[in-house]
């Protein structure tokens, strides 16, 4: 079972799930994922999130997956990047797939402080 961010809606596959992400970027912010991509742990002791943690992958943004909801997202634009905070708690395990999202992709480490600090926004599709 997969839930997403918007109105915690309930999906049956990963398949599906992929369909949803992509269907949200088609409607609001007219381009499509490339890829949905397990995110692994680059800067830690860990061999993986053991399909926990997913990043969806276009041209100009990233959007982290976390226990089948989405987290954050970062939009890359020609001068800036900004970081979209999406999901409104945290957890331990979750604060790990963030701060190596952000390692990854933000280039800022985003701890528990930082996170708080992020205005939540709504995933509007």
């Amino acid at each position: 079972m997969y839930i997403t961010a918007e109105g915690y809606k309930m999906l049956d596959s990963k398949a599906d799930l992929i369909e949803f992400v992509m269907k949200q970027s088609r409607n609001k912010f007219y381009d499509t994922f490339d890829s949905l991509v397990e995110l692994r742990p680059l800067h830690e002791s860990h061999v993986s999130f053991n399909k926990r943690a997913w990043v969806a992958v276009s041209m100009t943004r990233v959007v982290l997956i976390s226990y089948n909801t989405i987290v954050c997202e970062i939009r890359y634009d020609r001068d800036r990047m900004e970081f979209i905070r999406y999901w409104d708690g945290w957890s331990a395990t979750t604060g790990r797939h963030i701060l190596e999202f952000s390692r990854q992709y933000y280039f800022e480490e985003i701890y528990k402080k930082q996170w708080n600090n992020f205005e939540i926004s709504k995933w509007e599709g």
